[in-house]
């Protein structure tokens, strides 16, 4: 499965496998692929992004040694 990252939230012809998560890197929205297949009306797959939610960011810190 591909972490995909791009500009804005994936739309029906944005390209991925069942599986692949895609980051929206203007928000931080994460997206999982449910379906890709041919649409009805020509030969292009479509696809389908659900949102799953947001990537969460790890902050690194400067207190390497935490007191005890």
């Amino acid at each position: 499965m591909a972490q995909l990252k791009g500009q804005g939230r994936p739309v029906a012809r944005t390209k991925g496998s069942l599986g692949d998560t895609y980051t929206d890197l203007n928000t931080g929205d994460v997206y999982k692929c449910t379906y890709a297949g041919n649409s009805s009306s020509d030969d292009k797959y479509e696809y389908v992004w659900t949102k799953t939610g947001r990537k969460v960011e790890t902050v690194s810190g400067s207190n390497s040694n935490p007191k005890m």
